[in-house]
């Protein structure tokens, strides 16, 4: 606890901040969200934006998804996506794989991740030529 306010703003500015965007994200992140949600208007569907989801047996009590495409004749949702980075391999991290795994657990359906940062992953052939496919 601090004793003044002098205190706990020299505190906050050492104080590192891991995501300086907030919960919405970085501009990458965010211009993913209204890329994709611009693919589900398309489709004539609705994008609901930071779904929360009940997931009492997952493990966390809840989740949200970034984004959630719902048909506009049923009202229902028909797709999930998580939008993300993904890490050295190709894969997303393991907190959104555990995400996707409440989320689908519970609803059925798997969010779809789609990642916003381009990795470049270069196979080597036994000519040894060096081919580069961005994601």
């Amino acid at each position: 606890m601090y004793t003044n306010l002098q205190q706990h703003q020299q505190c906050m500015e050492n104080k590192k901040i891991p995501n300086p965007w907030g919960k919405k994200g970085c501009p990458e992140h965010q211009g993913k969200i209204k890329e994709t949600a611009e693919d589900i208007k398309d489709r004539n569907n609705i994008a609901d934006f930071e779904t929360y989801i009940v997931t009492p047996e997952g493990k966390k009590r809840g989740r949200f998804v970034d984004l959630t495409e719902i048909d506009e004749a049923s009202g229902k949702p028909v797709a999930y996506y998580q939008i993300g980075k993904v890490n050295k391999n190709g894969n997303p991290p393991k907190r959104e794989e555990e995400a996707m795994d409440d989320i689908d657990e519970k609803t059925g359906l798997r969010p779809i991740f789609k990642p916003y940062n381009l990795i470049i992953l270069a196979l080597f052939f036994l000519t040894g030529a060096l081919i580069f496919e961005v994601l």
